[in-house]
């Protein structure tokens, strides 16, 4: 009877150190996240930039026709708020453009200089979350 008592205490011991492992394992890797999001918008606002200096979106707006920088910044997530701005080289604002949140309480900023044949544009986009 002895050596049955021992076995069943040294089970209980082991079983509960094992759930502790498991336990702590589990609040760590619930706690850490993958992807950060700000480092998330500011890769995903260098991108809509990127994409419509290529396409030409930036400079269509600046001459009038914004229709197709309009598509690109509404084909963002629903959760997510844009305001782009285009700067001279002067630092005067000649275009601006919102996905019609409200103010931010905290956003993140990217940049791209836009070169066209005849003058140089800045074009910042702020994002954040809904």
């Amino acid at each position: 009877m002895k050596g049955r008592g021992f076995v069943l205490t040294m089970d209980s011991m082991v079983a509960l150190v094992m759930a502790t492992v498991f336990i702590v394992a589990i609040l760590h890797f619930a706690s850490t996240p993958t992807i950060q999001a700000d480092d998330y918008m500011f890769s995903f606002a260098g991108d809509v930039l990127a994409v419509a200096d290529k396409d030409g979106s930036i400079l269509h707006a600046l001459s009038g026709d914004s229709t197709s920088i309009g598509e690109l910044m509404d084909s963002a997530s629903e959760n997510m708020c844009l305001n782009l701005t285009v700067t001279d080289s002067l630092d005067k604002r000649v275009y601006t453009r919102s996905t019609g949140c409200g103010e931010p309480a905290r956003y993140v900023t990217a940049k791209r200089t836009i070169v066209n044949n005849t003058s140089d544009y800045t074009a910042e986009l702020r994002v954040w979350l809904r």
